[in-house]
């Protein structure tokens, strides 16, 4: 999509692009891996009693999806608008350089946007809103430190993975290192990912070697796999598949195509865990997510 093109977007669009909307259900879908584990460990925690309390996470789930979308938006504005300068001279295109969005009315729209989630954690817990602030600061370091290769790697990283976090620790009533576990996946996923959209400068062929990296994050809670094993191996060998897909993408010089496949990929990982976690309900849920994200990356720029 060339500068001119931008130009001719309404507002709505504009910003609809900024955004990344097309991304956002895979958001949705980390936070159905921090739903799953909540549920895991709250029936661990009273596995021995014939009558345990019901986990009632209708209302902190609302919140604290909200919450998540906002940080998530606050920091692809938030991105741009530090970039603006630079996109000027090798992305033209984007809403901001072309003129179709103000960067003051982003760094403004961004900063509203990351003090609205954390206040919406702040409604959740006092505990919620300590992980909220935590992620404030990983999103705002990003914004400041995203040049420097290996602070980006690592703080996108942290983001993603305190997305599934922050979500656990606003439904469960107890903490679970399971919990970790599971985030340490997501965000080595989100680590990879970033690695393979940064390396610009490598050839065709070296990013589709790189594309197999992810093969590893579906592995980290591999010591819950034997729950549903049978249909664990199947999940995976199909996950393998579609990063296949990605990796031929990249090899034909097909490089947004080959990052809006690892985009979608998130959700695919995210009904991996939940086939782990033995939470197939939520599974249905994620794998929507992976529909939708396909869906909306024919219409809205994911990168």
């Amino acid at each position: 999509m060339g500068a001119r093109q931008y130009l001719q977007l309404s507002p709505t669009e504009a910003w609809l692009n900024i955004l990344r909307l097309s991304n956002s259900p895979t958001v949705l879908s980390n936070i159905m891996v921090g739903l799953g584990i909540a549920i895991f460990a709250h029936n661990q925690e009273f596995a021995e009693r014939l009558h345990p309390p019901t986990l009632n996470f209708s209302k902190p789930l609302f919140l604290i999806t909200i919450g998540l979308l906002t940080f998530y938006f606050a920091g692809m504005i938030l991105n741009d608008a530090k970039d603006a300068n630079v996109d000027q001279i090798h992305r033209p295109d984007r809403p901001i350089p072309c003129g179709a969005i103000k960067r003051r009315d982003a760094w403004v729209t961004g900063i509203t946007l990351l003090l609205v989630g954390l206040l919406l954690c702040v409604f959740i817990s006092i505990n919620v809103a300590f992980w909220g602030v935590l992620l404030v600061i990983a999103v705002c370091s990003y914004t400041a430190l995203h040049h420097l290769f290996v602070p980006a790697l690592g703080l996108m990283g942290f983001c993603r993975g305190l997305t599934c976090l922050l979500s656990f620790v606003a439904i469960a009533h107890s903490f679970s290192f399971i919990a970790i576990e599971f985030a340490l996946g997501i965000g080595l996923f989100t680590m990879f990912l970033t690695w393979i959209g940064k390396n610009e400068h490598l050839t065709n062929n070296k990013r589709a070697y790189l594309v197999w990296l992810l093969a590893i994050p579906p592995l980290v809670p591999i010591q819950h796999w034997l729950l549903n094993i049978e249909f664990n191996i199947i999940l995976y060998v199909a996950y393998l598949g579609w990063l296949g897909f990605a990796s031929k993408a990249f090899a034909s010089n097909k490089v947004g195509q080959g990052m809006h496949i690892l985009l979608a990929a998130f959700c695919v990982l995210d009904c991996i865990y939940l086939s782990v976690l033995g939470e197939l309900s939520l599974f249905v849920v994620s794998f929507l997510c992976f529909v939708l994200t396909l869906g909306m990356q024919r219409y809205i720029k994911g990168t």
